[in-house]
C-alpha cells in the first residue's frame, strides 16, 4: 500500500512540474539557440539528478502495478509524464 501512496504523491510532482515550451531548432544555424526565460522550478526539480531518481522511483512502481493495485488509468496518466518528464531530462 505503501508504493500506491508513494506512486501518487510523485504523480502529483510531476502535475506540478512547470510546462517547458520546447524551442524549434534553427536549420541554418544549428549552433544558434534562442534565448529562453527560465522555468520555475519546484525544489524536488531543481538538481537534475533529483529529477532523473524520481522519474527512475516511479518506473520502479508502475512495474509493480499489479502488487500496488493500481489503475490502468492512472498507469495510463503516469505514462504521459514519464514521457514529458524523459524530454526534460534529455532536453536540461
Amino acid at each position: 500500500m505503501d508504493g500506491n501512496i508513494k506512486a501518487r504523491h510523485i504523480l502529483s510532482m510531476f502535475v506540478e512540474y512547470p510546462e517547458r515550451v520546447y524551442p524549434e531548432e534553427d536549420l541554418t544555424d544549428p549552433k544558434k539557440k534562442k534565448k529562453e526565460k527560465p522555468l520555475d522550478y519546484p525544489e524536488w526539480g531543481e538538481e537534475l539528478t533529483n529529477v532523473r531518481s524520481t522519474l527512475d522511483t516511479m518506473k520502479k512502481l508502475i512495474a509493480k502495478k499489479v502488487d500496488l493495485k493500481l489503475a490502468d488509468s492512472f498507469v495510463s496518466e503516469v505514462d504521459v509524464y514519464i514521457k514529458k518528464m524523459t524530454k526534460e531530462i534529455n532536453y536540461r
